[in-house]
């Protein structure tokens, strides 16, 4: 049908007129008005046949991105990541030009650098593991490894000499594994290295089974400022489904109470929801006593679905999204009241599937400064250490480095380009996903531009869907269903895939010319014009 009316478009006269006709009841510009064009406050509208045009284009694409149910919309991060573009091998040479080329360009007024260091080794395996990691050699292993690192993180230190680093996260991997003489050798001589603001958060992962006092001392002594525990779980058959049976209550016990000794006065807890055969009462049952032992803050993250995990519990992704489109409202319902019970507020709870409660009294202190945390993707740039470590310089490209120890000439990372437009694409999709609302401050701060014209299409697209509500500080996203938030979450990401030769083939199958002129539209980079336009085709 849409093939025929395209002809019909071309070819009648009559029915030209009467497309005319119905755009100018709607209030439409007429067809041969480029899309993009200003027309009026909203920038852009489209007619119902664009918009459904664009629609089964992008349900075509969406069958494409290969995520999980608990992954939610951060799963089309992949359009940036470099699984469907083009990835080159690159030598430490060759990425510190990257770095020196983001140092002459202008950069977002809220721009900071952070860094991460990545310890790579575990205990053992998790089965809903998806990091980069070994399980623990030799301590000689460890000291070459560390001095590896070393040399690494030297190699990079003087393009930094006239920088402050706002961030510094330590993960893995366990680093708690590390004995605290071995702590203290692989952080102290990279906090001397770098320069770090006096605010910076320093914050380090531990697994509560390896944690000692000793250990948390250590890192004070460095001054880390933060403490974040993988508790994941305390249902006994839950850990050992997982392969994490040495964790008890008393380890995890006894690990906050040595933050506490310490002096950490920021200590977070994670848990793990979405285990499968894990009743919504048994989750609930681990984050009450999880509360009961006063942690500044609790996160609670959505089962990463691995393939491991699915062959250890014996069961298909079928049967694993029905039970876990079951639980999830349950869950979601109970955590909010019962945080509410043990005097936790809420600091993150607009994702449906992600969320962080934090100790009353101390939310209004610390909400800021977690949010900006965990949005470490965009308005910034990390330099990370260590195999397996990422890095992301803005609006220039992210990498990350293989297992092999560490040489100048050597192409050790492996390199995805990122645009101006792929930089905000990723901005809209963090926060969709921590909080399912984009707000124009932010977005301002971060690119200087209206994201109501950066996204004319899109939001205009969106609107026609009717999968946005917009307000004078911001919209939200309303799309609840996994399948859903896929779909909708891909209009940000249009002007990516129109570039990509395997997802442009696929929208002449059931368009017309309106599909056409929005592709054409993205077709170029999307370049600053300092206008109140969206992207000119």
């Amino acid at each position: 049908p849409l093939e025929a009316m395209r002809r019909l478009y071309k070819l009648s006269t009559a029915f030209r007129s009467r497309v005319v006709r119905f755009r100018r009841i709607e209030g439409l510009p007429p067809p041969e008005t480029p899309i993009g064009t200003n027309v009026g406050p909203d920038a852009v509208r489209l007619s119902v046949l664009e918009s459904t045009a664009i629609r089964n284009w992008l349900e075509e694409a969406s069958a494409h991105v290969k995520a999980d149910p608990t992954q939610d919309i951060w799963a089309i991060r992949d359009v940036l990541s470099g699984n469907w573009t083009n990835t080159k091998a690159l030598a430490p040479e060759a990425i510190l030009q990257r770095w020196s080329a983001l140092k002459k360009t202008p950069l977002p007024r809220n721009h900071y650098y952070g860094l991460y260091t990545h310890i790579p080794f575990c205990r053992s395996r998790c089965r809903y593991c998806v990091n980069f990691l070994r399980v623990i050699p030799s301590p000689g292993a460890i000291r070459a490894y560390v001095d590896n690192m070393h040399e690494e993180a030297r190699f990079f230190a003087p393009l930094f000499s006239d920088c402050s680093f706002s961030r510094w996260a330590v993960g893995g991997g366990t680093p708690s594994l590390l004995e605290p003489d071995m702590l203290h050798r692989w952080l102290e001589p990279i906090s001397r290295m770098f320069n770090f603001d006096a605010d910076c958060m320093r914050t380090a992962e531990f697994n509560p089974s390896s944690t000692d006092r000793r250990k948390l001392e250590a890192l004070k002594s460095i001054g880390f400022n933060r403490i974040s525990f993988g508790v994941q779980s305390l249902d006994a058959g839950i850990l050992h489904a997982v392969n994490r049976d040495y964790q008890t209550l008393q380890t995890v016990r006894r690990a906050l109470r040595s933050a506490a000794k310490a002096g950490f006065d920021w200590v977070n807890a994670d848990l793990i929801f979405g285990f499968m055969h894990e009743p919504p009462d048994s989750f609930m049952k681990s984050f009450r006593l999880i509360a009961e032992m006063r942690p500044t803050s609790i996160t609670v993250y959505a089962l990463n679905l691995t393939d491991g995990y699915l062959r250890g519990i014996g069961v298909t992704r079928a049967q694993y999204q029905s039970y876990f489109d079951a639980v999830l409202p349950r869950v979601r319902e109970d955590l909010s009241q019962t945080a509410a019970s043990l005097g936790y507020k809420p600091s993150m709870f607009g994702s449906p599937m992600n969320w962080c409660f934090e100790l009353d009294g101390t939310a209004a202190a610390r909400s800021r400064a977690w949010r900006e945390y965990h949005r470490q993707d965009w308005g910034s740039s990390f330099l990370g250490l260590g195999s397996g470590s990422t890095s992301h310089i803005f609006g220039q490209a992210v990498y990350a480095k293989n297992m092999a120890p560490f040489a100048p000439r050597k192409a050790l990372y492996q390199k995805a380009d990122m645009t101006r437009k792929a930089e905000m694409s990723r901005h809209i999709v963090v926060q969709l996903n921590l909080e399912s609302r984009v707000r124009y401050g932010e977005f301002r701060d971060c690119f200087g531009e209206d994201v109501r014209n950066c996204f004319a299409l899109e939001l205009a697209a969106l609107r026609r869907e009717g999968q946005i509500r917009e307000d004078a500080a911001g919209f939200d996203f309303l799309p609840t269903r996994h399948e859903e938030r896929i779909l909708f979450g891909l209009y940000f990401f249009m002007s990516d895939l129109a570039k990509i030769a395997r997802f442009r083939r696929m929208a002449p199958k059931r368009s017309e010319r309106a599909l056409s002129r929005c592709l054409k539209a993205f077709r170029k980079p999307y370049k600053k014009t300092g206008s109140r336009r969206g992207p000119r085709p």
